[in-house]
């Protein structure tokens, strides 16, 4: 694989000024370059390069970004991950498209008695695209989903993003058997400030 394309595992392609973190793995790096024409609510920095490190159990990471994509290379795992079985990622390259998604809240037909022949049907017209939408769970951007496509309450989680001011997720990301969700600040993000990112791993059974 050439260096600097967005992907998920494998060893990332970093600048010289970054070093890789101490006990953390490497998840992914996001090429913005391949991606300037999926922002459509304008959330990303103009151009550069992301990378997320994540912890084995998913639940703290680092994040960075750096405003070019030149001057990278690929770089070694350390010593200290030598040591740990399967503390490297199966290397998948990223191709991206848009996509809809409608979020189903938890219960949100419970109290509706009667549905109208008409909104059956067209029900049914449209539930086969939106199952197949619905197992697309990696991406970008998008409100944070769980395995049913159902819309996630943070603080189940203990995670409270009202303490992050106009949070975005930046990332949702299968994960053994669960996901992994990284949300900052849409300020935060647009500027290039992803250190202060928010980290939560949620299982199949939570």
């Amino acid at each position: 694989m050439n260096v600097g394309p967005s992907k998920q595992g494998g060893l990332p392609d970093l600048p010289e000024d970054i070093e890789w973190p101490p006990k953390l793995q490497f998840l992914c790096q996001i090429n913005l370059d391949e991606i300037k024409k999926y922002d459509w609510h304008d959330y990303l920095p103009g151009s550069g390069m992301i990378w997320v490190f994540i912890s084995d159990d998913a639940l703290e990471g680092q994040v960075f970004y750096r405003t070019s994509s030149e001057g990278l290379s690929q770089r070694p795992k350390p010593e200290f991950l030598k040591t740990i079985n399967n503390a490297t990622f199966k290397e998948k390259a990223w191709d991206y498209s848009s996509a809809y998604y409608l979020v189903r809240e938890e219960n949100e037909y419970d109290g509706l008695v009667e549905l109208s022949q008409d909104l059956y049907d067209r029900i049914d017209k449209v539930s086969p695209y939106l199952e197949h939408v619905r197992d697309q769970s990696d991406r970008l951007f998008g409100e944070p989903t769980d395995f049913m496509g159902s819309g996630i309450d943070w603080e189940v989680y203990g995670q409270d993003l009202n303490t992050i001011d106009n949070p975005v997720q930046l990332l949702q990301l299968s994960y053994y058997d669960g996901f992994i969700y990284v949300a900052c600040s849409r300020a935060a993000l647009k500027l290039g400030r992803l250190d202060s990112s928010d980290f939560v791993f949620a299982g199949a059974g939570s």
